[in-house]
Parts: structure tokens; sequence; C-alpha cells
């Protein structure tokens, strides 16, 4: 899942929010330099990510991509399913998404000099662009895999993927509605599962 589903899947705590998006940033095992909250949540992040690629759902929703967009088939999928999140975002969270946002927000403010320097800035840009409320529009979609794609070190068809996705939408809401609930109910055993181990 992209940036819009790990804050949704973490408590609303500003190290909860702050680790959901440090777990894109920070690499290796140790994290002990992490406050709990937020090493639990960046261990969250990555067992979410792990669930999500191996999940069927999301594998058949992969499969109606063709190549050669079919390699970059996680990155998209992800993407389109923050769309799909958002579009109907009080049906999966009693949060409105504002709020929700500027907790966000006020977490990357808080918790920012935790990331390797070389990410910082990707953090700032969720800020500056507002980036949690933009995903509604389905056109974002288009714009957040062009952004990707121009961070990868290899050329790459994702900024032509938004012509291409929006015509799957419809296939892939069905998919993201069975997943999502599974999904839920994964994070919360999982996060469970992380406070107890670690107290």
């Amino acid at each position: 899942m992209n940036y819009l589903a790990h804050c949704c899947l973490v408590p609303p705590t500003a190290e909860a929010l702050a680790g959901a998006l440090l777990g894109d940033l920070i690499h290796g095992p140790d994290l002990s330099a992490l406050p709990a909250e937020v090493a639990r949540s960046v261990r969250l992040h990555r067992a979410i990510d792990r669930y999500t690629d191996n999940h069927p759902y999301v594998i058949a929703a992969k499969n109606l991509l063709q190549p050669p967009l079919r390699r970059y088939a996680g990155i998209i999928v992800d993407v389109a399913f923050d769309h799909l999140l958002s579009k109907d975002f009080a049906r999966w969270h009693h949060e409105p998404l504002p709020s929700l946002a500027a907790k966000v927000y006020a977490a990357i403010a808080q918790y920012r000099e935790l990331a390797p320097e070389a990410t910082r800035g990707r953090l700032d840009y969720i800020v500056s662009q507002r980036l949690l409320e933009r995903y509604e529009n389905p056109l974002s979609i288009g714009r957040a895999l062009m952004g990707i794609g121009s961070r990868l070190k290899r050329n790459n068809p994702l900024a032509e993927a938004g012509p291409v996705v929006l015509p799957l939408l419809p296939q892939w809401q069905e998919r993201f509605e069975r997943f999502y609930p599974e999904l839920i109910g994964f994070a919360e055993e999982e996060w469970a599962r992380l406070v107890q181990i670690n107290r």
C-alpha cells in the first residue's frame, strides 16, 4: 500500500504516523535508534507490505497489467489502491481525511530528522503538496506514478501509466473492497503482536 493506507493502518499517534511513512525510508533490521512506537510502526509498515504483496486479490489486480507495466505492477496497484481508499474514505476510516492528514503533517514536522538526510525531501514534498488529500482525484494516480518513475534509477514507463490505469479502476475497485477489510484485520493483529513482544 502507499502513503495514505499506511497512515490509516496505525494508531493515530504522532509516533505511529511518523513510522508509517518512515517505513519506506529507513532500511535494515536495526531500529534501535528510533523511539519505541516509531520503530513498531516501521515494523508494521514492512509487515503490511509483505502481506499485501502476497495477497491473492492484490496479485489478481497486478495481473491485469500488461508488459511493460507488469514489471511495475506493485507500485501501480499501491498508488491506485490509495486512490480507491481516498475516494470513499468515510467508509473505511472513522476520522475525516483532512483531520488525519493534518496529524500526519504534524508528525512529519516532529520526526522528520529521523529519516535519512537524503530522503527528507520526500517527506517535505508530502507536506508541501498536501499529498494525502490529493489521492481522491483519479488523475492523481498518473501524477504520482510520474513522480515515482522520475526517482527510479533506470528508465521506466511509469510516466505513461496513467491512461492505462484509469480504465482498470472498476476492476481494481472490486478487488480492493475485498482486500482492504482483510488488511485492516491483519494490521490490527500485527500491531497487537508487536506491542506484546516489545513490552
